[in-house]
């Protein structure tokens, strides 16, 4: 029987603030959507883009406690294996990883207990990470699990949650957390003609359709094309239709305008507008025009809006220069220690996270140490006492490390507000660009059109 309160133990609480300050301090971790609120059991289901992150970042969005399905032989390895026995999380033993598979039935019985007592289960399931542009075949054991517990009556939701990041290992860019409608498996179950008290959780088709039904589920959460450059191409049709009100892309978006591009590859009319419609953004590039300029022809700037933004940036990028150069011995050991270790793809952002847990406390007791010997804090050690001394070291180091966080963002969001005001300016001064851009938009219009045609044909 696997205990569930409703407040998490404290391990699960410690390690939970952990993750989420080791993920929000290396990516910029934008959320979508909201889980559902009340003490309803959850199936968390999601996809697995990114290693050891792809947890940590779950976690982080979640307020209850989850208890995560990992491969049984993490469970061994020195470390790791006692975190994962103290937050809760439960062994799935894989044919692939030589394991007992019939282990799992004991690994059913704690799921079962954890969502008829009111909890909450995390699976990726499709069984391994990696950096597909789709998602790969689901494997079953989720909606197994959710049956499972629906048939001894929990009012089980499935829950799906869209992770995505452009830059998976890049230190500060953008992870999105999407989490998607959630499937009530009792209700589901109405839907389709059966009795929700009194179906086998073990039919196989039963368990087929569901996995279909959270198949399509997680799909709308996620990102999917037939390979990655229809997903960049999806990434320019998203800012060139649609922005959200921070000026970033939209995930769901994102992944409507992939889905359209999957449909419509592979015919005849298909592949014909997906190459005009690349030939149409590199010609915009060549113009000196991004996708994103394409929504801003109503951009308006004003002489009190250039004062407040000249301020902004004189204030911020002074600030974001300080962070970088300090903070970037810190920054430059990691990266060096993850070009060491040498791992690629999708387990590169675990090991510099990892490192980055070790690196930059130590970081900071190196500041601390100079600080006191030749910093301000050194100079009024003579004369305040101790605990002041110690203030302006603790400071400085805060100050050194909110800067070094915000750095990367602030260039990036400067830039883009600078080039925001030089585009209104071109569009006030040439009503030529402001015209083009109309045409563009228009022949753009004409692009998707055909490119919904394609794919509702196809």
């Amino acid at each position: 029987m696997v205990a569930v309160s409703s407040t998490p133990p404290l391990p699960y609480r410690i390690v939970r603030q952990v993750a989420g300050f080791a993920t929000r301090s290396f990516y910029q971790v934008r959320t979508y959507g909201s889980p559902p609120s009340g003490d309803r059991p959850m199936v968390v289901i999601a996809n697995h883009p990114n290693g050891g992150i792809d947890p940590m970042l779950v976690a982080a969005a979640f307020e209850q406690r989850l208890h995560f399905l990992a491969k049984s032989s993490l469970f061994d390895a020195p470390g790791l294996g006692a975190i994962l026995k103290a937050i809760g999380a439960l062994p799935a033993f894989r044919r692939q990883d030589g394991s007992d598979t019939s282990k799992n039935a004991s690994t059913f019985e704690a799921t079962r207990s954890v969502l008829t007592s009111g909890g909450t289960v995390c699976v990726f399931p499709e069984g391994t990470s990696h950096a597909d542009s789709k998602l790969r075949q689901l494997r079953t054991g989720s909606a197994r699990i959710a049956l499972d517990a629906a048939a001894d009556g929990a009012p089980v939701l499935i829950v799906p949650v869209g992770l995505l990041y452009p830059q998976r290992d890049r230190f500060r860019s953008e992870a999105s957390v999407f989490v998607g409608d959630p499937i009530d498996v009792r209700q589901w179950m109405t839907t389709r003609g059966a009795d929700p008290d009194g179906f086998d959780p073990a039919d196989p088709a039963v368990v087929r359709a569901l996995t279909d039904a959270t198949t399509s589920a997680l799909r709308t959460v996620t990102i999917n094309a037939e390979d990655h450059e229809l997903i960049d191409l999806a990434a320019r049709l998203a800012g060139a239709t649609h922005r959200t009100p921070d000026g970033t892309p939209d995930p769901a978006t994102q992944s409507a305008w992939a889905a359209a591009l999957d449909a419509a590859a592979g015919t005849a009319e298909g592949d014909a507008v997906i190459t005009e419609i690349r030939a149409f953004f590199e010609l915009l590039n060549e113009s000196g025009l991004r996708p994103v300029d394409l929504p801003q022809l109503d951009v308006l700037t004003t002489a009190p809006t250039l004062l407040k933004d000249a301020a902004a940036t004189v204030t911020l990028v002074p600030a974001a220069v300080f962070g970088s150069v300090t903070g970037g011995p810190a920054f430059h050991t990691t990266h060096a220690i993850s070009q060491v270790v040498g791992k690629q793809g999708v387990g590169a952002a675990s090991i510099k996270v990892g490192a980055a847990l070790v690196v930059y406390p130590l970081w900071a007791v190196v500041v601390w140490f100079l600080a006191g010997r030749h910093g301000p804090a050194a100079m009024s050690s003579t004369s305040a006492p101790k605990g002041q001394s110690a203030a302006l070291r603790g400071g400085l180091i805060g100050a050194i490390w909110l800067t070094h966080l915000a750095s990367r963002p602030i260039f990036q969001s400067e830039g883009d507000r600078w080039r925001r005001n030089l585009l209104a300016l071109r569009l006030r001064r040439s009503p030529a660009l402001r015209a083009k851009l109309q045409a563009s938009s228009i022949e753009l219009d004409g692009l998707i059109e055909r490119l919904r045609a394609a794919g509702t044909s196809a």
